[in-house]
């Protein structure tokens, strides 16, 4: 479980996986740190200048 809060704004991500396999933090992460900036941004008024790099598989 990741937990992100900029300013006013909370962010709670839950990732689960089936048996047998892992889930790491490749996706969450990034995520998260987007969203934060995101919030950052938004709180700012600013218009959006990140988002989550596009997997290369």
């Amino acid at each position: 479980m990741i937990l992100v809060r900029v300013g006013s704004v909370i962010m709670v991500s839950m990732g689960e996986s089936v048996p047998q396999v892992d889930l790491t933090d490749s996706f969450p992460t990034p995520f998260a740190d987007a969203f934060a900036q995101r919030a950052e941004e938004a709180q700012a008024d600013k218009a959006p200048s990140n988002g989550t790099p596009a997997s290369g598989n």
